[in-house]
């Protein structure tokens, strides 16, 4: 069985989700996430997924580019509707979010 590099996975998955019509940084982030669970041993929630997720970007239940919105945007709490997207992609927003909220209210 041929043993593929960490990074080696990642642009062939970029690559595959990208050939499914997923946008380039939308690609990169599950990419990178699907890798790196493959590099640390969760093989079950690395890029053999690949398939699943593209088997739900075409039955129509994952939505690449889907608007994002607060659903709740207070101060120090927030709501996001990840709009179908990727669970890593909605992640990270859902991270950049709280990060700013956490500077802003000093916590």
């Amino acid at each position: 069985m041929p043993t593929f590099a960490r990074d080696q996975l990642e642009i062939m998955a970029g690559r595959i989700l990208q050939g499914a019509g997923v946008g380039e940084e939308n690609a990169k982030i599950v990419a990178a996430e699907l890798a790196d669970a493959n590099a640390v041993g969760h093989d079950s929630h690395g890029i053999i997924r690949l398939t699943q997720y593209v088997e739900s970007i075409e039955a129509g239940e994952v939505k690449s580019g889907g608007e994002m919105h607060l659903v709740v945007d207070l101060p120090s709490v927030a709501v996001l509707d990840g709009g179908f997207n990727f669970g890593q992609v909605v992640a990270a927003r859902a991270f950049d979010i709280a990060s700013q909220r956490a500077r802003e209210s000093g916590a």
